[in-house]
């Protein structure tokens, strides 16, 4: 991503193992298509159901997702 020029590298945190990176104005521009175009697809894949459900299905997502990190071994969501 830093060859294409979409984000920028920031300083070296005093741990001396991390650095924030920022979007670049190509980066951001590039990210508002691709969130344009996912919230798209998830409005034609939702429709039809109501609030409610979307509410129950995401929450049976995050609890499947949970038991797979455990099954997995790995922590957190």
């Amino acid at each position: 991503m830093e060859e294409r020029k979409l984000v920028t590298k920031g300083e070296l945190h005093a741990n001396g193992r991390s650095r924030g990176w920022w979007l670049t104005q190509e980066g951001r521009a590039l990210h508002g298509e691709v969130l344009r175009e996912a919230l798209e697809r998830q409005r034609i894949l939702l429709d039809g159901y109501s609030k409610e459900e979307i509410e129950q299905f995401t929450g049976m997502l995050r609890r499947f997702l949970a038991n797979l990190n455990v099954l997995t071994g790995k922590t957190g969501a």
